[in-house]
């Protein structure tokens, strides 16, 4: 970037802005300057360096100081001040290469070594000249192949190439794959076959690859080696070899005495020292030496390291000279020629001059190619050098996409069978026949990102859409619109491939490889599921591959087509190893070949493969063909990878690093979703962080418990646990970071990494860990806990200030330390509110619940927790399952569950303590249920009705009225599987075993469902209709379904009263064996079996054909073949609360016992003798309706009802517990832990049992059944419940009266009185009652239910729509039989404070006529309570309290719902499917507001806010929509999970409230439309209203009127303004400002001590004080924003509040002559008038507007006057005491009195002549400042606002500057000062502090909430958008390439990796290249350093936390 000149004075500037921000001293501050100062007049840049270093040192913090002074000076010393600083810090390891690698003086001008003779050594960071790499460069571009050879003796350097092959080939390899390139190393120790050796070519072929080879490297030991000697047999060969080679290589003539070693270092880089790099290395003799004191006696280990031959020594010395003295001549050809003193040396300089080299010389990526792409590409190369195995697959693949239409195909096979290699063969054949057409290929598995979904949504979508991709907008998009994106862009990259007769391929490679994981906008939905892959269009041809698995069964559910890999033949086998073995320049004898071949496993690839890499790393050719005996004879790979691992522990135990083999392995095993590298790291016990990968930070913590301490105080829990006393397994070893890199290289091919975590590449490898590392329970628990361990010591926080949560850390802690049986410390961390949170807000609430269930076992075989903390434990699980709707869906509102606790809880007292530390914004539940409830868990997900649960141990199937099934997880409510198994009701579930289940449904059905699956096994289906029940005898392997023929489509020439028949079925051939015809009378809909299976019993119900109901016994007879035989009858006695339907789903056992429903109460009976004996009977008035369920339990007995209750019996049928939560029908209840039933007599053991256990002293630890219940209609839930012990304590009567207020109802209406001070609630169902209560203390007053009757008036139930509280005393309430009744209270005052007693009486005779009025909908009063609308679906009226006037009927609008704005004057009105603003005087259809347009929308409510300027509406499609009352948009639009029902507005109209069916009442920002706070009711939200002090009254469908309190929202007290305001009345303005009461809308005028104080401008107390006698004001702030003028008319003064800030002065002039500055110039050509509106939304504003759009007062308009106006005359008018005034025109129509006027915008009426103006337009010799007029603001066409005239602007005229003046003049340019504000009386309802605390609050959100572009908020506004200009929304790191310390550098190249590697689009921001970025990091984050890197604008850490991010995998996210 191009510095542009900067002044002087800037430049200063900028140095003492630095020197301030980085340096403390203030002497060495002006230190600096002055020297800064010097620098620039001497130009001695060297000397002030010298004394910067000197004064504020080397520090990376100093880095931005540096860089500050650089860009300061002038710039012709900025280059030399670079190169100072950049001498001052010379890197240390520059310093110590120059040292190893002098300047090399020309033709051997170094002394040799006076000792030895020796050359130094001569060392280099590469091998090769520059020529040679341009060379190998282009060679390597061409072929794709670079080759290194070794040369070294074949005995004696084993170690040295054991070291390099094992250790560092794997790095040097995947350093080439990354740039597709293949590395081979051609190393003969083996390779050379006998029958080779039998004919002397061993030279021939060793010289042969050194001509193919492009490196050459070589590594001498003491020991000179083999050579030919006349008088040894033994070298023979050497002589015969060399006579086979000398033709081919004449040079050989010279050297004919001399082994073969140094042949090949002759011929590889001696003879021809240009014609390649390479490298010597020579072992130091000591090492030999002491290689021979070992071997003692051995001579075969002694000739490994000797030269036993004459002449030997010397030729070694002489090669050595030579091989030096080459390196010292030619330094051009940077030849390594030194001495290394271990095996291990060599191995490590070998890797580091080949890696340099290899940089140098390896391509760089393709330009064409984003890094993604290049990987995967890399990767298909990788697998194209050879393909061996079926080329009929690949032909296959090539026929099936050339057909014209091409279904998507899927290639199968196990692991390893060569899928990735197939695919790869064929694309690159594909692309070479058909060049022009695109294809798109992802290998999942190339790298950490492959594997997930979001990549490749991103790259598919960049390949479908270039536009897209080149702007970088995908890479921008959330997963969910990459989803929802992704169909659309297939289709657009289809068509544009059709237009060019192209076909376009996409390659999905190993679709099972991607991460499982979820969606959170697809619930339950997870990645292997394939929801995200669409079907493809006609143009497209998909391929993919997986293994087995889920992966594969959905595709072959979505009918691909399928090709599956087979095992090689047996010549396929003998060419790939053939193949495999020339890549490393080896061969095999056919022997060897034949062993292998002989081999069960050799048909797989992967087996191959692993083998021949195997033997290619071995070192020893002595026993070679043992090894490959050994290895061949593995019968699986799992086996073959235990050896593999076995020779892996043996390379790395010279180091001391095998135990760190089997570690690594042992923690990946035993991990659930792998372990990250710093993790391994950590257990390895690594010295420093490597060079490959990035490494985190560990933080050092203190615990925060001891095992078996549970005293944890109440402060400890408060703070982050970050600490563990737990000891690891031993990890005494330590190993350092390239040691490390080396390990990892070395087993990286046995593993996968994602999302930053190492897995398992495949399933073999995890067999083979399991058997080698995890055969026994101490390994799994000592790896369980090294990783609980290194996971404590990581903390919570990867950033402890920003609480940047630690993913791994809540994700896997509590996992490991269960698994490693440490209960007590995980029950500790678990009780812990600041971890549990943290891993909520994760999303990880289902696992959170898994840790709990899974530590609560081991406690309970063995805990050492005190009493106290066993309850915290308790009760937060109890706490997460009860809240688990709310948790899932919105995990970040824990907290805001937690202190709705109950008060004694330990949980609640926590969560205080956190919201007052924090002050978020929560709901707190004023009258919260105060006992423990029963409920453990609800789980939610249906949308529909659910109509029966079957349990199974932990396992629960539910079904829906919907065709679902679903499949929870009982003990943490997760989902399972979704099965959408039928069309039509899903009515029973029976499990089949543990995989498969069995559903019915009324589509006539019964199917089998696999569950792992959701595959569908059998289908059977009888001559019948719906199935209502089933019962399975596994033991017969029978299954029984009862069918009623309810459907004559299912049912062939049925009749409909026709009965039913119940069918036997074979459960292994799902044939039907036989049925039983019910007699006539009845139909079956429910099944019970004896548990001997002797039995069967049948509720048969008559409602279906109008007879008796009754219950009917068969015995069921198996041999020969099933049948029913033996009816007996138990007829049904009907209940008074009614009978039952077709939708009841009951379980009766019956043994020697049955139960029996009749139809409210359960009838026990016994069987004797074949005769039914009644023998208990449950109480009559428990179930207020038809109980429709019953289970049978071990020792109690539960039953659902109409009624919404669950009962719990004991088995006497005595009354145990009424459960109340659902709220609607129960339509099944089950038992979840012993839900089987049994006979009398275990009935009996059981009782017994029971009774002895409840008498000893371990009843406590007793595990309690539970109860499964499911419920429909608008609960849709399913509740797990706690069965108490029998109980015996209470009465029936406590038991039911617990039950809630309007228990039976459902709470759908409700208002307040006008005083606020109570409320009123309306009951719909049930006893339909009227509730009144107190709001200060939510306590119940008095109820009228529809029973009472009092004289001649009857109450018969209330509707349950909201009622009408009128300020007299009474209350208006739509009655059950829709007509209108009337309440009043006997006080009517409604200000006593004693019970009010409301009662039925005569109203009095002012009321009479409002009784008996039709109405089922709202009631609402309007303004001054003397007119009411009566909202009914028929029509809509207002009537009068007048009883003289008539109705009026508003035409055409008929409505239930319906909300009034604040001035009477517009009515919201809730529609089918829109809302509408209607108009009331006169009536008329204003606008349909636009919302939601999707297909059977339902507005159910609408609210206007108390400002009027919004209205929201509650839709059915889950919406919430805020509209501008003003203009009609839509402003926001946010979302429930279920229909919203109701909505209401914060009296401050700053929030709006929303309550539905999802169970919550949730608050939005009406400003931002972000959600505040949410709550979880437990039922649906029928209605919600704000009251005094943001005091919240909800009612439920469970009958609960609930109070909230809104606390921490950010909220106001309303305030109460001053302002001008039309009086009705006088149908003329106030002549003073007034103030508007915010709740009652009373109208006062101004103190007088507020106008003299404003007018004196001296302080006014507070509200309060001013205006005592309205009680309602002591909650409010009065705030003057009205215009006051002085007596000189040229200033205006504004108040803006009464406080100690000062009285504001403005000119009026001024602030107009500054606005006008700001028009355009066109409208500068215009007659311009500058209008101060005194009124509405546009008070205290000025504006500028044109002479035709402002208008000025022609004279008073009087009746004489007006009754001469020509008919059509222009005029504006009042219509109907609206404020402001509308165009018309004249009529003929008109009197002395009025005229009838035809308004602009339709409406029509008669109006007052002095109600009118006839207006003239203001020219310049017309207007006067401050004449009164009326204007049209701009956006306004259709309203004339009143204001006057401060300016006049003629056409033409210049404007010249003025000073800067605000458009509006309220809440502007405020000294804020302390913020102090004093009142009178300092308090407010004793509350310190309260009004001045929000006025200080208005202040800020008043300045926020003005029209003014110069506002506060709109000055926010602009910085956030000029600082998103400059950031363009992504990511922009700052970074520095010039420092005091190199370390700085380092770290932002650290940071620029890391984004670099997650594929993140970033904008690197040097401030080495650009001042402007210097200021930026100094005014965003002051004495900050780089790196620093922010997101969007905001700050997102340095680099530990980059690091961390980039550890946790969460860096993308």
């Amino acid at each position: 970037m191009a510095s542009t000149p900067i002044p002087k004075k800037d430049r200063d500037d900028m140095v003492r802005e630095a020197c301030k921000q980085y340096i403390c001293s203030e002497s060495a501050r002006d230190q600096v300057f002055k020297a800064y100062e010097a620098a620039n007049a001497s130009n001695n840049v060297d000397s002030f360096v010298q004394e910067l270093v000197a004064t504020i040192g080397t520090s990376p913090k100093m880095t931005v100081l540096y860089v500050t002074i650089g860009h300061a000076l002038i710039p012709r010393l900025r280059k030399s001040y670079h190169a100072a600083i950049q001498a001052a810090n010379m890197n240390v390891s520059d310093i110590n290469l120059k040292a190893a690698n002098p300047a090399p003086p020309a033709q051997l001008s170094v002394s040799r070594d006076k000792t030895t003779g020796k050359l130094p050594d001569h060392i280099t960071s590469l091998a090769g000249s520059n020529e040679m790499h341009c060379k190998l460069r282009n060679k390597i571009e061409t072929t794709g192949n670079i080759c290194i050879f070794l040369s070294s003796p074949f005995v004696g350097m084993e170690e040295e190439r054991a070291f390099f092959v094992e250790r560092y080939l794997p790095m040097l390899r995947t350093q080439c794959e990354s740039k597709a390139i293949s590395l081979s190393v051609v190393d003969l120790r083996w390779g050379i076959t006998e029958e080779q050796a039998a004919q002397f070519q061993t030279l021939k072929i060793c010289l042969t690859e050194i001509d193919n080879c492009d490196i050459f490297v070589g590594c001498y030991g003491n020991r000179y080696g083999t050579r030919h000697n006349e008088n040894c047999e033994l070298t023979h060969w050497v002589g015969t070899s060399f006579e086979a080679a000398l033709p081919f290589y004449p040079w050989l003539e010279k050297h004919k005495n001399k082994g073969i070693t140094e042949l090949e270092f002759r011929h590889g880089i001696l003879n021809d020292p240009a014609i390649r790099p390479g490298l010597f290395l020579f072992r130091d003799p000591a090492f030999d030496e002491s290689k021979i004191v070992e071997a003692g006696d051995d001579a075969k280990e002694i000739a490994k390291y000797a030269n036993l031959q004459p002449d030997d020594v010397k030729f070694r010395a002489q090669l050595e000279d030579s091989v030096r003295s080459l390196a010292w001549d030619r330094p051009d050809l940077s030849l390594t020629a030194a001495q290394y003193d271990t095996p291990e040396t060599a191995a490590k300089m070998m890797y580091d001059i080949l890696k340099q080299t290899l940089e140098k010389v390896l391509p760089e990526e393709a330009m064409t190619l984003d890094p993604d792409t290049q990987v995967h590409t890399s990767f298909a190369t990788t697998r194209q050098r050879f393909y061996v195995g079926n080329r009929n697959l690949i032909q296959q693949l090539m026929l099936h996409t050339e057909q014209q239409t091409v279904p998507p195909v899927v290639v199968e096979g196990e692991s390893g069978s060569g899928k990735s290699a197939l695919l790869a063969n064929w694309i690159q054949q594909y692309k070479s026949r058909f060049p022009h057409h695109p294809l798109f290929a992802h290998f999942t598995g190339c790298n950490s990102a492959s594997t997930q979904i979001r990549n490749l949504l991103m790259r598919l979508l960049n390949f479908c859409d270039d536009e897209a991709a080149a702007t970088g907008a995908i890479c921008s998009m959330s997963s969910q619109t990459m989803y929802e994106t992704l169909p659309d862009a297939l289709h657009k990259v289809a068509e544009r491939g059709r237009k060019f007769s192209a076909r376009v391929i996409i390659v999905l490679d190993a679709l099972n490889q991607l991460e499982n994981e979820s969606f959170p906008w697809l619930p339950n939905r997870h990645v292997h599921m394939l929801d995200w892959l669409p079907d493809m269009p006609d143009n497209i041809v998909l391929v993919c591959s997986t293994l087995p698995g889920m992966c594969e069964d959905v595709l072959r559910k979505r009918r691909f087509s399928n090709i599956k890999t087979q095992p090689l033949l047996m010549q396929d086998c003998r060419t790939f190893i053939e193949t495999c073995l020339k890549h490393d320049s080896k061969t095999m004898t056919e022997k060897q070949m034949s062993i292998i071949l002989k081999s069960p496993m050799c048909g797989n690839p992967l087996f191959l493969s692993l083998l021949i890499e195997e033997l290619v790393s071995f070192g020893n050719f002595s026993v070679l063909e043992s090894k490959i005996a050994e290895l061949a004879a593995c019968s699986s790979i799992p086996v073959l990878l235990q050896a593999i691992l076995s020779r892996l522990e043996s390379s790395f135990a010279v180091v001391g690093a095998n135990t760190c083999v089997g570690r690594i392995f042992r923690l990946i095993g035993v991990s659930r979703h792998g372990v990250m590298e710093r993790e391994l790291q950590a257990a390895c016990g690594v010295l420093s962080n490597n060079n490959h990968l990035l490494c985190s930070r560990r933080q050092t913590c203190e615990s925060i418990s001891t095992v078996g301490n549970s005293e944890s105080n109440f402060s400890q829990l408060l703070s982050p646990p970050v600490g563990l006393n737990v000891e690891p397994m031993d990890c005494t070893s330590t190993m350092s970071g390239f040691m490390w890199s080396s390990l990892y290289y070395a087993i990286r091919h046995l593993l996968v990494v994602k999302s930053g975590r190492f897995t398992f590449l495949h399933d073999y490898i995890r067999q083979a860990v399991e058997t080698r590392y995890l055969n026994d329970d101490n390994d799994r628990m000592e790896a369980h806990t090294t990783l609980a361990y290194v996971l404590y010591q990581q903390g919570l926080f990867l950033d402890r200030q920003k609480e940047t949560v630690n993913a791994r850390f809540v994700g896997e802690l509590a996992y490991h330390l269960t698994k490693s049986k440490q209960s007590e410390v995980c029950a500790n961390l678990l009780s812990n509110l600041y971890f549990v949170e943290a891993k909520c807000a994760s999303g990880l609430i289902y696992d959170l619940l898994d840790d709990f269930t899974s530590c609560g076992s081991l406690l309970m075989k063995n805990s050492r927790l005190s009493e106290d903390a066993m309850t915290r434990f308790n009760e937060l699980k109890r706490m997460l399952a009860f809240n688990l709707p709310i948790l899932s869906r919105l995990p970040d509102t824990l907290l805001s569950v937690a202190i709705n606790e109950r008060d004694s809880s330990p949980i609640c007292q926590q969560a205080q303590l956190l919201m007052q530390k924090r002050q978020l914004p929560h709901f707190v539940w004023v009258n919260k249920q105060q006992e423990k409830s029963p409920c453990m868990m609800h789980i939610e997900g249906h949308t529909a009705p659910v109509l029966c649960v079957s349990v199974n141990g932990k396992r629960v199937a539910s079904g829906s009225r919907d065709g679902q099934v679903r499949i929870w997880d009982i003990t943490t409510g997760y989902l399972l599987t979704l099965i959408t198994a039928h069309e039509n009701s899903v009515n029973d579930i029976v499990w089949q075993s543990e995989d498969e289940i069995i559903s019915c449904s009324d589509d006539g059905l019964v199917s089998t469902w696999q569950i792992d699956t959701t595959a569908c096994t059998a289908i059977r289906r009888a001559d019948a209709g719906a199935v209502q029940s089933l019962q399975l005898a596994s033991t017969h392997q029978l299954l029984l379904s009862a069918h009623t023929f309810t459907n004559q489509q299912l049912s062939q020439n049925a009749d409909t009263s026709q009965s039913g028949i119940v069918c036997l079925w074979s459960l292994t051939s799902c044939d039907m064996l036989t049925k039983v015809q019910i007699p006539q009378e009845a139909s079956p809909i429910c099944l019970s079996l004896s548990p001997d299976l002797s039995k069967l019993l049948i509720d048969e119900s008559g409602s279906l054909l109008k007879t008796d109901s009754r219950y009917s016994i068969y015995s069921l007879r198996v041999s020969p073949t099933p049948e029913l035989v033996g009816r007996k009858v138990i007829a049904i006695v009907p209940g008074i609360h009614g009978s039952f339907t077709a939708r009841e789903r009951s379980e009766r056992p019956c043994g020697k016992s049955i139960v029996t429903i009749q139809p409210t109460t359960l009838v026990k009976y016994t069987i004797d003798k074949g005769n039914f004996l009644e023998s208990n009977r449950s109480s009559n008035d428990i179930h207020e309706s038809t109980i429709l369920s019953v289970a049978y339990g071990r020792t109690a007995i539960a039953s659902g009802g109409m009624d919404k209750l669950v009962v719990i019996w004991n088995t006497d049928l005595t009354l145990r517990s009424c459960l109340v939560g659902h709220a609607w029908r129960v339509f099944s209840v089950a038992f979840a832990l012993h839900h089987q039933c049994f006979s009398e007599e275990e009935e009996e053991e059981e009782q017994q049992q029971q009774q002895h256990f409840l008498s000893s002293s371990a009843s406590d630890s007793y595990i309690h059944e539970m109860v499964v219940s499911a419920a429909g209609i608008w609960d849709k839930r399913i509740m797990v419940w706690e069965v108490s012990q029998q109980h015996t304590s209470e009465s029936q009567n406590s038991l039911v009266d617990s039950r809630p207020p309007h228990f039976g109802e459902i709470v759908m209406g409700g208002c307040f009185t006008p005083d606020l001070k109570y409320y009123i609630s309306s009951g719909q169902n049930g006893h339909c009652s009227l509730q009144f209560w107190d709001v200060s203390n939510a306590n119940r007053k008095s109820i009228i239910c529809h029973q009472a009757r009092h004289g001649t008036t009857s109450y018969n139930g209330s509707l349950g729509l909201v009622p009408a509280a009128i300020g007299d005393g009474h209350v208006v309430a739509t009655s059950r039989s829709r007509t209108t009744a009337i309440f009043s209270n006997e006080d009517a005052k409604l200000q006593s404070e004693k019970a009010l007693k409301w009662k039925i009486n005569s109203p009095p005779p002012h009321l009479m006529h409002l009784i008996g009025i039709s109405c089922s909908g709202d009631i609402i009063p309007l303004p001054g309570c003397k007119y009411y609308l009566f909202c009914d679906r028929s029509s809509t009226s207002i009537i009068s309290k007048n009883k003289t006037e008539k109705p009026f009927v508003i035409p055409k609008l008929k409505c239930r719902v319906a909300a009034l704005s604040p001035s009477g004057l517009r009515l919201a009105v809730a529609q089918q499917s829109s809302v509408q603003v209607w108009g009331i005087k006169p009536p008329r259809l204003i606008h349909a507001l636009e919302g939601i347009k999707k297909e059977k929308s339902k507005y159910y409510a609408v609210a206007y806010s108390p400002n009027g300027k919004l209205i929201a509406g509650a839709n059915s499609n889950y919406a919430l929509t805020i509209w501008c009352a003003l203009t009609y948009r839509i402003l926001h639009e946010v979302y429930m999970w279920d229909r919203a029902y109701r909505c209401e507005f914060t009296q401050d109209a700053k929030m709006v409230l929303c309550g539905g069916d999802d169970k919550t009442i949730g608050l939005w920002d009406t400003q931002t439309g972000n959600n505040i706070a949410h709550i979880y009711v437990g039922a649906g939200v029928g209605t919600v209203s704000s009251g005094l002090n943001h005091r919240i009254v909800a009612g439920d469908d469970l009958g609960r009127v609930n109070f909230f309190d809104l606390k921490f929202c950010d909220l106001d007290v309303p305030v109460a303004t001053a302002s001008y305001e039309w009086n009705d009345d006088l149908n003329t303005w106030y002549e003073e400002p007034q103030v508007r009461c915010p709740y009652s809308g009373k109208l006062f005028p101004v103190p007088d001590s507020c106008r003299s104080a404003m007018m004196k401008r001296t302080q006014v107390s507070d509200c309060p004080s001013v205006i005592a006698s309205e009680t309602s004001f002591l909650n409010c702030a009065l705030v003057i924003s009205s215009p006051y003028f002085s007596n000189d008319s040229k200033k205006i003064r504004l108040n803006p509040f009464i406080a100690d800030l000062r009285s504001l002065e403005y000119s009026a002039a001024d602030a107009a002559y500054t606005l006008k500055q700001s028009l355009p110039a066109s409208m500068l050509q215009q007659n311009l008038v500058c209008v101060m509106f005194d009124h509405s939304s546009f008070a205290n504003t000025f504006r500028w507007l044109r002479t035709d759009e402002v208008m000025l007062q022609h004279g008073k308009l009087n009746s004489e006057k007006g009754l001469q106006l020509p008919q059509d005359t222009f005029v504006i008018a009042f219509f109907q005491h609206y404020a402001p005034m509308w165009p018309a025109r004249t009529t003929e129509d008109r009197n002395a009195q009025q005229i009838y006027l035809n308004y602009d915008d339709g409406d029509r009426g008669y109006q007052d002549w002095d109600k009118i103006i006839l207006p003239i337009a203001p020219t310049k010799h017309t207007w006067r400042k401050h004449s009164e007029c009326w204007a049209m603001p701009e956006g306004v066409s259709d309203s004339y606002f009143h204001g006057q005239i401060i300016d006049f602007h003629v056409a033409g005229d210049t404007v010249k500057g003025r000073t800067h003046v605000p458009e509006k003049l309220t809440l502007t340019k405020m000294t804020f000062g302390d913020g102090t504000i004093r009142s009178r009386t300092g308090t407010t309802f004793g509350k310190m502090g309260m009004v001045r605390q929000n006025i200080a609050k208005f202040i800020k959100r008043a300045a926020g909430s003005t029209s003014s572009p110069y506002n506060l908020r709109r000055k926010l506004e602009e910085e956030e958008r000029s600082t998103a200009s400059i950031e363009g929304w992504k990511v922009v790191i700052y970074t520095t390439s010039l420092g005091p310390s190199d370390l700085s550098c380092e770290k932002c190249q650290t940071v620029l990796k890391a984004f670099s590697d997650a594929s993140l689009q970033y904008e690197e921001r040097d401030i080495v290249a650009a001042p402007t970025f210097v200021k930026e990091l100094m005014a965003r984050m002051p004495g900050s350093t780089p790196p620093q890197v922010f997101l969007n604008g905001k700050h997102l850490g340095s680099v530990e936390v980059i690091l961390g991010l980039c550890d946790s995998g969460q860096l993308a996210e």
